[in-house]
């Protein structure tokens, strides 16, 4: 009996720290555009990528879905691009961009078919029936349901204007840390 105790002690330790290692932190992956003036001309460009982390002086942009981090991170292979040649940083998260825009116009639809069943039956020569006048208030529905999830999706858009101060840089990268 005490080696079935032993036993069952361990083993809920051991899924413990299975569950432990399970729920390491998990960080946004953001899409980025960079807008950057270069140092001593007036020729700007655009950098676009994915946003993976801010070090002392500089952001790191790589080319593949990474997951931004603000520890220890191998920069090696990603774009550095320094401090003082950033004019704005615009960082978009549309993780949940397909399925919020379905919500909407799946909603807009429905609501805007309730609304035209609701009238009833018209008679006349351009008179409509409960039917026909569903179809078209949900058409109008999925185009309503397609804007506001449009304004959705995008309110979580996010614009840094850094114009190469490093003070701004700081507060992008406090903001960013306050976001997880």
């Amino acid at each position: 009996m005490k080696r079935i105790s032993l036993v069952l002690s361990l083993s809920l330790f051991f899924l413990q720290i299975v569950k432990s290692q399970d729920s390491l932190e998990k960080f946004k992956s953001y899409k980025i555009v960079v807008n950057q003036v270069m140092p001593g001309s007036l020729t700007k460009s655009v950098v676009k990528g994915y946003f993976a982390t801010i070090q002392d002086s500089a952001l790191y942009v790589s080319g593949s879905k990474i997951g931004m981090s603000f520890n220890h991170m191998n920069t090696e292979y990603l774009q550095k691009i320094d401090y003082k040649t950033l004019t704005s940083v615009k960082l978009y998260d549309h993780s949940k961009s397909p399925m919020t825009m379905l919500f909407c116009m799946v909603g807009g639809a429905a609501i805007g078919a309730i609304i035209g069943s609701l009238g009833g039956n018209d008679t006349g020569w351009f008179g409509l029936t409960s039917g026909e006048k569903a179809f078209f208030g949900g058409l109008i529905g999925v185009g309503a349901g397609a804007l506001v999830g449009t304004i959705i999706v995008n309110s979580g858009d996010k614009k840094f204007l850094i114009n190469g101060e490093w003070t701004s840089l700081e507060e992008m990268k406090e903001s960013l840390k306050n976001d997880r």
